[in-house]
């Protein structure tokens, strides 16, 4: 059985999720699921960095330095995720569809892009190698339907 979560932005870092069985009530309980990283990145702080939310997953670089409303961020729908997680596992170039971005990997630096639309997201091979391995690990597995 799935239900339909209503979302709503507090903080540019922060998402509030409640139930929809809380309709329209201001008494509920709300929880907030903030960005996280692989714990395979913990040696660095320049890594891949996801924020869930009931209909995409958010990925945006931690290396950027300006303004946080303006942060490039890319969006996977949660229905996509799965395919994308497989992708990058498998080392798939993919080309940019509705549902996914395009994964590029330049041989020449070592580098993987993330592109879609004009927001491109370059990480280092040891960024990638750590994503990599908390996706093999699990931390990045899809929600639950």
């Amino acid at each position: 059985m799935s239900s339909i979560i209503r979302m709503k932005t507090i903080y540019t870092d922060r998402r509030w999720i409640k139930s929809s069985y809380s309709r329209e009530t201001t008494n509920c309980v709300e929880v907030s699921f903030g960005w996280y990283k692989s714990s395979f990145s913990r040696d660095t702080s320049n890594c891949v960095e996801i924020l869930r939310d009931a209909e995409a997953v958010l990925i945006r670089d931690s290396k950027y330095q300006g303004d946080p409303a303006e942060q490039p961020i890319l969006s996977v729908r949660t229905t996509a995720w799965a395919k994308f997680l497989t992708a990058v596992t498998l080392g798939e170039s993919i080309t940019v569809t509705t549902d996914l971005p395009a994964i590029e990997y330049e041989a020449s630096t070592g580098e993987t892009i993330l592109r879609a639309d004009d927001v491109a997201l370059t990480y280092t091979s040891g960024e990638w190698e750590a994503f990599i391995a908390g996706i093999r690990a699990g931390e990045f597995s899809p929600l639950a339907a």
